[in-house]
């Protein structure tokens, strides 16, 4: 969990980790477009359906490579939906044999997916999973990932970003270390509030308070006839959004 007042405080005194986390954010940005698979409305339907069209074919494309069984590419996707939110999803050809069953399991504190194929070896694939409002998506296992020569900075800074709780290792061998951001939605909204306060100081740019107009209901007595052009022109000064003339 991000320590929100504490980042702030860190970046508003290092430039240079603003900038370090600005770059992660667009990389991530950027990957997380690369590694999408496969989602869907937790409510109990396609989030849109030529989207979902899509996001199907994505799925079949990515268990195909993953998997490499020529089958899966005429295979049907069916997904029911569980009362927590989670769902069966299944990559079916024909008959039993030829099928991979993707679990997605929810609780209070995370959500899980794992496909297996029904071939008798017993492989397996855990993807990534989020939930944003109603909508759940798969990603690519591990997809979050950038070496310190992504964002061009030095180790140690980002070792003092990982001890602050911002950044965390992602991955780590003998020859190579990978990261990724703590939260990156929250990061996001931090770097905005310090970009905002920087335009304060720099420019003065606060927001103005807009003051509500009051338009008098006898605003229009004045004009004799043409009440349904009065109305129009009433009603459109006083509505939120646009008012159309039939």
């Amino acid at each position: 969990m991000l320590d929100t007042n504490k980042t702030v405080e860190l970046l508003r005194d290092n430039p240079d980790y603003v900038e370090i986390l600005r770059k992660a954010v667009d990389i991530e940005e950027e990957l997380k477009e690369d590694a999408f698979v496969f989602s869907w409305d937790v409510n109990g339907g396609p989030v849109i359906s030529m989207e979902y069209q899509k996001s199907t074919r994505k799925l079949k494309e990515f268990l195909y490579n993953q998997f490499y069984e020529s089958w899966i590419k005429d295979a049907v996707v069916n997904i029911t939906y569980s009362d927590t939110g989670g769902a069966d999803i299944w990559v079916r050809y024909l008959d039993s044999n030829h099928r991979i069953d993707i679990n997605v399991g929810c609780n209070d504190s995370s959500i899980d997916a794992i496909a297996k194929i029904n071939d008798g070896t017993g492989r397996t694939y855990q993807f990534d999973v989020e939930k944003d409002n109603d909508k759940i998506s798969l990603y690519k296992h591990g997809w979050a990932e950038w070496e310190w020569s992504d964002v061009q900075a030095a180790t140690a800074s980002i070792n003092k970003l990982i001890r602050e709780g911002i950044v965390k290792i992602a991955y780590k061998t003998n020859k190579r270390t990978e990261y990724a951001l703590v939260d990156r939605e929250e990061t996001k909204l931090i770097l905005d509030q310090i970009k905002f306060e920087k335009d304060v100081e720099e420019y003065g740019i606060e927001p103005q308070e807009i003051e509500e107009i009051h338009i008098p209901d006898d605003a229009f007595d004045i004009i004799v006839g043409y009440d349904d052009v009065k109305g129009i022109i009433s009603k459109g000064l006083q509505s939120d959004k646009p008012v159309r003339m039939r």
